[in-house]
């Protein structure tokens, strides 16, 4: 069977990872500001998860403890926030994964309400899609969550050991797993690499403290 390259390259660097773990060198970066502080009020943060950035350079961050999304110019100055504890529309519940597409539109994994939901970048509600399960579209847990060029939304649902890919609209088109052992999906080829790559491979490699993306195309 032929493995594409760059699934190859995916397998050597997440076995350094479980070989080497904290003993690979770090890049040196050049500090250049910071912002927050913990705390609840507008620009402070409780246990920030992951952070995107939209075409105009505005920064959302997953402020998860305080359960809500805040935006940020690139110099960190704040600009607004939504969000609250609860299971309504535009409320959230531990929400750990955020991805921006190409038209501004912003997409929170709500882990702890098993699914996902759908904003503006003003912060306005447009929808939501999922319930907590393992049959498709439901999630349990889910927590990375990418878009494609094309606003293909990838997300990895945690508990359920999977990667499933929906339309900018929340409907259901396929999906990676469940409790697949890493080897094998390894093997089914290129299209298995670019869903492992689009879900930033959470579901499988988060736990090796593997970081990037793969070019599967």
């Amino acid at each position: 069977m032929n493995i594409p390259r760059c699934i190859k390259v995916l397998f050597v660097i997440l076995n350094f990872f479980v070989i080497f773990g904290n003993e690979a060198s770090a890049d040196t970066y050049q500090f250049v500001r910071q912002w927050g502080g913990s705390g609840s009020g507008s620009g402070q943060l409780s246990s920030p998860k992951r952070l995107a950035m939209d075409s105009s350079n505005y920064i959302y961050v997953v402020d998860s403890f305080n359960h809500r999304i805040q935006k940020f110019d690139a110099r960190g100055t704040f600009v607004t926030q939504w969000g609250s504890y609860g299971s309504g529309s535009g409320q959230f519940d531990t929400p750990t994964g955020i991805a921006v597409d190409r038209f501004g539109n912003v997409y929170v994994s709500d882990t702890n309400n098993d699914r996902i939901q759908k904003f503006e970048s003003s912060g306005n509600f447009v929808k939501q899609w999922g319930t907590q399960g393992s049959q498709e579209g439901q999630f349990d847990s889910p927590n990375g969550v990418a878009v494609d060029a094309s606003g293909n939304v990838y997300v990895a649902d945690g508990s359920n050991g999977r990667i499933q890919k929906f339309d900018s609209n929340g409907r259901y088109l396929l999906s990676v797993g469940p409790y697949v052992h890493l080897v094998t999906v390894l093997l089914h080829g290129a299209e298995m690499g670019k869903l492992l790559k689009k879900a930033n491979i959470e579901a499988w490699a988060g736990r090796f403290g593997f970081q990037g993306t793969i070019d599967c195309t």
